[in-house]
């Protein structure tokens, strides 16, 4: 995935997470083209966008919120709709690839 393709995801990726969680949540993430990613996790590539949540609710939702599951199928859902998919490299961290 191109650069610029990946600033629209993650971009797209901030929103959503905003709509269905709040603003506050977004403060404690990192939302990083992959070329940035590298520097940071071994798990990321240069061709995906990168986020890391530690210290946000999101980090909660993926790994032991109650209601995890209900907050997860909406983010499937959202990532399915544009084409993607994602993986978790740590506990705090995820990246986006295209089906």
């Amino acid at each position: 995935m191109n650069k610029t393709k990946q600033r629209q995801v993650l971009k797209n990726v901030k929103k959503f997470i905003v709509d269905t969680l709040g603003k506050e949540e977004v403060t404690y993430m990192q939302f990083l083209t992959g070329d940035e990613a590298i520097k940071y996790s071994e798990y990321a590539t240069e061709d995906s966008p990168y986020i890391s949540f530690d210290g946000s609710i999101v980090y909660r939702l993926l790994n032991y919120g109650e209601d995890r599951w209900q907050w997860m199928e909406k983010f499937d859902a959202f990532l399915k709709e544009m084409g993607m998919w994602y993986e978790q490299g740590h506990a705090w961290n995820l990246s986006i690839y295209e089906d």
